[in-house]
C-alpha cells in the first residue's frame, strides 16, 4: 500500500529505465499495460503493470537506490538473486474492498514476493497461486 500511495507519473518502458538507471524488470512473454515512474526520499521506483493471461494484472514495483544504481557491477546487468531456500519468499494478502459494490464479494487473495536483482528490490504482486508466482519471479527480465 505504500507503493501505491505514491505520486507516480505515466512513463515508456525507456524512459522508467533512464529514471531508474537500469534496465526496466518485466516478466517476459507478458504484455506490458503501462508503466510510472516516481521518487521517495530514500529511492527511485518504477512501477510496471502486465497482463496475465487470464486476465488479471501483475505490478511490479521496482526500488532502486540512486547511489547504487548502474546495475551489477561484474556484467552490467540485473541479476536475480537467489534467496537462502533458493526460491523467493511467498506470502498472501487480502485486499480491502476499493468501493462498497465490493463489500459484497468475498476479497481478493494477493501473493506477493519481494526479489533482488542487482541493485534493484522489486516486489511482485499478483492473483496468483504462490506456485504459479514463482513461475512469474522466474521469468522477470
Amino acid at each position: 500500500d505504500a507503493y501505491r500511495a505514491l505520486s507516480w507519473r505515466a512513463a515508456g518502458a525507456e524512459e522508467a529505465s533512464a529514471w531508474l538507471a537500469a534496465p526496466l524488470p518485466r516478466v517476459a512473454g507478458l504484455d506490458l499495460l503501462d508503466a510510472a515512474i516516481a521518487a521517495s526520499a530514500e529511492a527511485r521506483l518504477a512501477r510496471v503493470r502486465q497482463r496475465l493471461p487470464g486476465g488479471e494484472t501483475v505490478e511490479l514495483f521496482v526500488e532502486v537506490d540512486p547511489a547504487g544504481a548502474g546495475g551489477d557491477e561484474r556484467t552490467g546487468q540485473l541479476q536475480a538473486a537467489p534467496s537462502p531456500a533458493g526460491a523467493p519468499a511467498i506470502r498472501n494478502e487480502r485486499v480491502a474492498p476499493a468501493t462498497p459494490a465490493e463489500t459484497e464479494t468475498p476479497p481478493r487473495v494477493l501473493n506477493l514476493a519481494w526479489v533482488r536483482m542487482g541493485v534493484a528490490r522489486v516486489l511482485v504482486i499478483a492473483p496468483v497461486a504462490p506456485d504459479s508466482l514463482r513461475v512469474l519471479v522466474s521469468r522477470i527480465r
